[in-house]
């Protein structure tokens, strides 16, 4: 009868402070292109299971509504899913670009296969099975301000 006591305090001792201890979840580093794109496309349910349940989750507004998301957002990567799928995903680094990096950064990198747009900088992405774009929005000064890898048929 002791054990069964024991064993009962043990589980609602560790139901009660678990959370307490409960650690944000990690998304390793990704930057390649290769692993990024793999990304592209899982489900909700493949998602949480690689990476865990994310650190927030919230809503974005598109200038249509068809165009609404959700966002799960883990420390280095968030996911932007449609229906139950991740269409899009914005990072810290990608091809070795990181936020706060100046606009030739990406000039560099990329060379004549950018299309630039001002604030924006799109540059296709070939050898894969969908069609995706990099995003690189600039902030006032010409500098990555965020990075998001694409579907651009979405």
């Amino acid at each position: 009868m002791n054990n069964l006591k024991f064993c009962f305090v043990l589980f609602f001792a560790q139901a009660f402070f678990s959370p307490l201890f409960a650690q944000e979840p990690q998304v390793e580093t990704i930057s390649s292109v290769t692993e990024l794109s793999s990304l592209i496309g899982i489900s909700i349910h493949e998602l949480i299971t690689r990476f865990g349940p994310p650190s927030t989750v919230y809503p974005v507004r598109g200038e249509a509504v068809w165009q609404d998301d959700v966002v799960f957002s883990y420390k280095d990567v968030d996911f932007y899913i449609v229906k139950d799928r991740v269409w899009q995903l914005r990072v810290q680094s990608a091809n070795g670009i990181r936020t706060g990096d100046a606009k030739t950064a990406i000039t560099m990198t990329h060379g004549a296969n950018i299309t630039d747009k001002g604030n924006r900088i799109i540059v296709a992405v070939r050898g894969f099975a969908m069609p995706l774009e990099y995003h690189y929005y600039l902030d006032s000064h010409g500098r990555v301000q965020s990075i998001y890898l694409c579907r651009s048929d979405y």
